[in-house]
C-alpha cells in the first residue's frame, strides 16, 4: 500500500512521490473496515512496479492507528 504526496516547488512545478508501508502494517490495516469488506489486497510491495524500499515510512502505533513522519528533501538546482 502506498500514499501519493506532492511537493509544490512554485506555482508551476509540483513533484509527486509516494510513501510505502511495511507489509505487516498493511496486513493489519486490511483486517479492519473499510478495507476488510473489499476482499483484501491486490498488490504487495514486492510486486508493486513503483515500490522503492527507501520510501517505506517508519511508523509507530498510536491509539487505534499509526503515526509516522517523512521528510522530503528537494534540490531546486
Amino acid at each position: 500500500m502506498h500514499i501519493h504526496a506532492k511537493v509544490h516547488i512554485d506555482r508551476a512545478t509540483a513533484l509527486t512521490t509516494q510513501m510505502f508501508f511495511d507489509e505487516d502494517v498493511t496486513d493489519a490495516v486490511y483486517t479492519n473496515d473499510p478495507y476488510a469488506e473489499h476482499g483484501g489486497r491486490d498488490t504487495i510491495n514486492d510486486t508493486d512496479g513503483i515500490f522503492d524500499a527507501g520510501l517505506v515510512m517508519a511508523l509507530a502505533e498510536r491509539g487505534d492507528g499509526y503515526i509516522g513522519v517523512m521528510t522530503f528533501g528537494v534540490d531546486s538546482a
